[in-house]
């Protein structure tokens, strides 16, 4: 049963989205299996094409996973997308402001900390003023305004 619901059911998941996948590009007009083996083929044997796929994916990979260790804690996590995008940002902006500056890690880690929006929630999260998922929400909408910005 373990080994059911641990492989057969997320490798069913996969096939399914390609079968749905594929009957909307058959819609569109498109061939599936040449739209398949391009993006396959694009993403795993093209020389760049690995590399840029744990590029694209490794943020993600992230974001998914600070999800999954507050769910362990008996924690939700629901502005994950926002904070993606504020660590980025703040990320960014440290690296621009202190250019050609040696940060000792601890230093780095501690400004990259309290600029994600991980501190805003917490610090926004008292029962008297939010609901408890009213902050993190907000927030992400925040850090999503401010990189299209």
């Amino acid at each position: 049963m373990k080994l059911l619901r641990e492989i057969l059911f997320p490798l069913i998941a996969v096939v399914a989205a390609l079968i749905v996948g594929g009957i909307v590009v058959l819609i569109i007009g498109d061939n599936p299996f040449h739209t398949y083996r391009l993006m396959f083929g694009s993403a795993f044997s093209w020389p760049d094409g690995i590399g840029y796929t744990l590029f694209n994916a490794t943020p993600l990979i992230f974001t998914g996973l600070a999800v999954a260790v507050a769910f362990r804690c008996g924690l939700l996590n629901i502005g994950a997308e926002g904070q993606l995008y504020v660590a980025a940002f703040a990320t960014a902006w440290i690296g621009i402001k202190f250019g050609g500056v040696v940060i000792s890690a601890p230093d780095g880690t501690v400004v990259s900390r309290d600029l994600r929006t991980g501190t805003v929630t917490g610090d926004l999260r008292l029962p008297e003023l939010a609901l408890p998922a009213l902050p993190p929400v907000a927030t992400d909408g925040i850090g999503a305004s401010m990189m299209a910005w």
